[in-house]
């Protein structure tokens, strides 16, 4: 008849397409990383974190200290598809019969 609604697709299977931040950025990625503790909500710059910690950081199922001045808060990332109605957290174990990445250490 049509097209599924992708607001009812479960969020999990974006993350096969976007597990880096070079490849959330280049389809069109929203992402915000909100604090559990001073409530705070920033948005990320991909571009940025790219440039800095590599085009293959993932934002999946990470957490960092909040950056606010004298927070000791966590912040959890939010990640929205262009398509998408609204952020939802970046949580999903990595997909089912994908071979896991190998990272490169520094």
């Amino acid at each position: 008849m049509g097209t599924k609604n992708i607001d009812r697709l479960p969020f999990e299977g974006f993350r096969r397409n976007a597990e880096t931040v070079a490849q959330m950025q280049a389809a069109g990625w929203s992402v915000i990383a909100k604090c559990d503790t001073c409530r705070v909500a920033l948005d990320v710059n991909l571009a940025f974190i790219a440039k800095a910690s590599g085009p293959d950081t993932s934002l999946w199922n990470r957490r960092q200290r909040c950056k606010v001045v004298g927070c000791s808060g966590w912040v959890d990332f939010l990640g929205r598809h262009p398509r998408r109605a609204s952020h939802e957290p970046l949580r999903a174990p990595w997909p089912e019969g994908v071979p896991a990445r190998r990272t490169q250490a520094k």
